[in-house]
């Protein structure tokens, strides 16, 4: 999406010079390169110039669900919620996560809450809050969560 365009600074006159920035989301399989051709293509300008800000970083890659890790995640999950559903997805905002992707070939992004309707629209707004009871259901996640992984790597031990 354009989020920033400059053109001319007055209505009756033609600019010499127009820029806009793109928030690009790229989706795993894909790559800044990759994108940028597309960008290319679908203007169909050579003369216009495409640069790539600092900061821009490659898409996650797919992380596995047949993996002991997610396993854990998954099991944690449901026994904090039961009636959940489980499956993997895509986040789509950026995430500190990225400075880990050397560390893991792996990584589970995953907030333990129960969002409503009222929740969402809090996110990143006026007033952002969540529930008291949802704090603390999320702190009994990430207990049942490392008591999960502890147990299994004493089992893995003996």
């Amino acid at each position: 999406v354009a989020t920033q365009i400059s053109a001319s600074n007055k209505i009756n006159v033609l600019p010499t010079i127009v820029t806009a920035n793109l928030n690009i989301r790229i989706l795993p399989g894909d790559s800044i390169e990759s994108v940028q051709q597309h960008v290319r293509d679908t203007i169909g300008n050579p003369r216009i110039k495409l640069r790539v800000v600092d900061g821009a970083f490659e898409p996650a890659a797919v992380s596995m669900i047949d993996h002991d890790n997610y396993q854990q995640l998954e099991r944690s999950i449901l026994q904090v919620y039961p009636d959940a559903l489980v499956a993997p997805g895509l986040v789509l905002a950026a995430t500190d996560s990225r400075h880990y992707q050397a560390l893991t070939d792996n990584i589970y992004r995953f907030m333990p809450l129960r969002l409503s309707k009222q929740d969402l629209s809090r996110i990143h707004g006026e007033n952002e809050r969540i529930l008291v009871q949802d704090y603390h259901r999320s702190i009994q996640f990430y207990w049942q969560l490392l008591m999960n992984i502890a147990m299994n790597q004493a089992e893995e031990l003996s």
